[in-house]
């Protein structure tokens, strides 16, 4: 026996509303997201590129990038952060610092992407799984600005807002 064409309808509009419902209660894009106030973790343990080891981040306001070599968002980002870099670096009071959970392995991966980005010259922690994790970060790119006692007071996944959360802390 056939089955009608009234058969198939069913599961179709099941699969567009399950699509439907996944896209409007994704995370968001773009602006500033969970606000639950965190700690810097302790960094000193994460293996460091384009730095002699953990940077001091005492009493700085902490500008922390999560992203990883594969990321297309992340790969989008990284030449804006580095514009954004570049007008705080004069600012002592200010640390940018990116973290990657790539093991050491991946090094080759991320220095490429540290060369090929202009003014990419901020400390990246890589072999960092343990510190995402303690700052709950699972979407990438996500940027945490922390204050300077080293609680976070901003996130988001992406540059939107960044520079007038770091202007108003100095």
């Amino acid at each position: 026996m056939a089955k009608k064409s009234s058969d198939n309808l069913l599961p179709m509009i099941l699969v567009g509303v399950l699509l439907t419902a996944a896209v409007l209660l994704r995370p968001r894009w773009g602006g500033a997201v969970d606000q639950t106030a965190q700690p810097l973790p302790p960094l000193a343990t994460a293996a460091w590129l384009n730095s002699d080891g953990a940077p001091k981040l005492d009493g700085k306001i902490v500008v922390m990038d999560a992203w990883f070599t594969t990321c297309p968002p992340c790969l989008q980002s990284l030449p804006k952060l580095a514009r954004l870099h570049e007008k705080y670096a004069g600012d002592s009071r200010v640390q940018f610092i990116g973290v990657t959970f790539e093991p050491e392995e991946n090094l080759p991966q991320i220095q490429a992407v540290v060369d090929r980005i202009d003014g990419f010259t901020w400390p990246v922690a890589y072999a960092a799984q343990r510190q995402l994790d303690m700052l709950d970060i699972h979407m990438f790119p996500t940027l945490v600005v922390f204050d300077q006692s080293g609680t976070s007071v901003w996130r988001g996944h992406d540059l939107g807002g960044l520079e007038a959360q770091i202007d108003s802390m100095l």
